[in-house]
This record gives structure tokens, sequence and C-alpha cells, in this order.
């Protein structure tokens, strides 16, 4: 929706422009990887324009067309790893999860990235269901359930 808005703005600078459309704003933090992102950033911030209201417009159905989207909340702030007594990777399988939940489907690809996430680690079949994640976790995501799910989606097709 943002790129038929505007096909040649980058989805930071859409952020970006956002936030300092805001009212009452001080300071915007931005998380970046790497040297190009800063240099977005930096064009961006420099060539500074508040959003349109045809772009607000176009921010809020992104919005509403994201929020119709069932999914966990997970951050991927990791909280909760290193509670987890069985080792699970609780992020990655989340992420993985979404990707189902998204496409309503288990793809080659997330059959993949669950092995990869499960090697070397605890499976979600494995977890206790002790809460020690869950009371790390700042979304308040009832994460036992949703490593529930993920093992029967998951390890009941591997083969």
């Amino acid at each position: 929706m943002l790129k038929a808005a505007d096909p040649i703005a980058s989805t930071a600078s859409w952020a970006v422009r956002f936030a300092a459309s805001l009212d009452g704003l001080i300071t915007m933090l931005s998380g970046m990887t790497d040297m190009g992102q800063l240099e977005d950033n930096i064009k961006i911030i420099k060539n500074l324009r508040p959003l349109s209201a045809d772009e607000m417009a176009a921010v809020k159905e992104a919005v509403k067309e994201l929020n119709s989207v069932t999914r966990t909340p997970c951050t991927g702030c990791r909280y909760c790893v290193d509670q987890c007594p069985q080792k699970i990777k609780i992020p990655e399988l989340m992420n993985i999860y979404n990707e189902h939940l998204k496409y309503r489907a288990v793809s080659n690809a997330n059959e993949f990235a669950f092995a990869m996430a499960t090697m070397n680690s605890g499976k979600p079949s494995s977890c206790a269901g002790c809460g020690m994640c869950e009371s790390r976790c700042p979304q308040h995501i009832e994460i036992s359930d949703v490593i529930g799910k993920i093992a029967q989606l998951y390890e009941n097709r591997q083969h």
C-alpha cells in the first residue's frame, strides 16, 4: 500500500516521516543494521517533510490491513530465551509461526527455518510449560501455548 502511494520511498522513510509528523516529538530512535540504512535515515532527516494528509491516510490503511492479520506480537527482544530451561529459540519459532499465520500454510522455507531453529537447541515439544519465559515477556505472550501449536504444526511433519 505504501509502495503504491510512493513507489520510490523506502519503508524506513515512511516510518521516520510518520514519527517526525507527531506533535510533541522530542527524540526519535531508529534501528539500523548497515551503512545504507544510516545514509537513508540521514537523507530523510536532512530533507524532512511531514506526511501529507493523503500519505497519512495511506499509513492508516496499511495499519488497518496489518492489524487484520492474526499473529503473535513477538518483537524478538529475546528476554525469554535465557529463562528457558529447555533452550528453545523462542523468538525464531515465533517468527516462523507468524509466517505460517500470514500465509496460512507450512512452506518448505518455513520447514527449513524450523530445522535451523531447532538444531542444537530445544524443540517446541520439549517445552515443560514452566512459564519462566512468559514472566519475562514484555508483550505478555502466552508462549507455552504458542510453542505447543508450533510443535503440532512442525514436529508432526518431520520425517
